[in-house]
């Protein structure tokens, strides 16, 4: 369930402060786990900014980064549970969505829309 308009325009740039600190957490945590570093951890945060991400872009009504952020959420919490490691596949996915998330938060805040990302969505899925 999302928020009416009014609420949107109100809570917007909480919504770009947060999402632009989650998306640099997982940066983050992702060159941890390319590097070989901090593997739990990195993946507890990556995890917990995926799903913090999920949970206001789609409060907010930006379905786009929160269905990704679904799908990176079920991606970091398998992975913890060892059934999947990410591989180099799982992270260009991961980093190219990203990119994308990025750009859609530059989009938000300019007009209020944000882009597609259901290619990104799509791979995850697969997965």
């Amino acid at each position: 369930m999302s928020m009416n308009q009014d609420d949107v325009i109100k809570y917007k740039s909480l919504y770009l402060q947060t999402s632009w600190g989650y998306l640099n957490m997982l940066r983050k945590n992702i060159a941890f786990l390319l590097s070989g570093m901090q593997g739990q951890s990195a993946l507890e945060a990556a995890h917990l900014a995926a799903h913090s991400l999920k949970s206001q872009s789609i409060l907010m009504g930006y379905t786009q980064i929160g269905e990704f952020s679904m799908r990176m959420e079920a991606i970091f919490k398998i992975s913890k549970s060892k059934i999947l490691v990410p591989n180099k596949e799982v992270v260009d996915i991961v980093l190219s969505g990203l990119n994308k998330v990025q750009t859609s938060l530059i989009q938000i805040s300019e007009n209020g829309q944000e882009i597609d990302i259901s290619e990104e969505i799509g791979k995850l899925s697969a997965l």
